[in-house]
């Protein structure tokens, strides 16, 4: 296989050391709280933290020496990979916290009213209900992704920061018929 150069292992690389040490983090502090919904969170969010780094090492600290004519001065597309990497960030832990949400622990299947939770929740025909603050949280995430998408789409489809166009592809010739 042909390739333009091997950067691919270390975005690997960090996204399963920082999922590895968030399920570690989240093990340690689930023990100490007595909570087993911080080892789903804190190992959520090492995963992120890992994805991020290596995002940030594959695309942002790379040597930008690729041959063929530049369509951005690197000083606008550095501009433009640190905004998407930023909007990409932003759009996962918006999707985290909106998915998230279903299996919070607390949370009751019948209204309370007392308690303010009155806000139902649907989870597959199976009523959950929260509060005012929970439901403005369920709803802001869920507006604050659909409103970052579109964007986001439109940096990596028009502007193309990260040069995946003219990027070498793997080369892999195709099996002959008989095999």
């Amino acid at each position: 296989m042909l390739y333009c150069r091997g950067t691919v292992s270390k975005f690997w690389e960090y996204t399963v050391v920082g999922a590895i040490a968030g399920l570690i983090l989240g093990w340690v502090l689930s023990l100490v709280s007595g909570d087993t919904f911080v080892v789903l969170l804190v190992g959520t969010m090492g995963t992120v933290v890992g994805i991020v780094l290596g995002i940030v090492h594959r695309y942002v600290m790379s040597d930008d020496a690729r041959s063929g004519r530049r369509v951005l001065s690197p000083r606008v597309r550095k501009f433009w990979q640190v905004l998407s990497i930023v909007l990409f960030v932003l759009l996962f832990s918006s999707f985290l916290i909106g998915l998230s949400m279903f299996w919070w622990p607390g949370v009751p299947s019948s209204p309370q009213p007392s308690e303010g939770r009155v806000y139902p929740l649907n989870n597959h025909c199976h009523y959950t209900y929260m509060n005012r603050q929970e439901y403005l949280l369920n709803e802001s995430m869920k507006w604050i992704f659909f409103v970052l998408f579109w964007p986001f789409a439109a940096i990596i489809h028009f502007i193309d920061p990260f040069d995946e166009k003219r990027r070498w592809r793997p080369m892999i010739p195709p099996r002959p018929w008989w095999q």
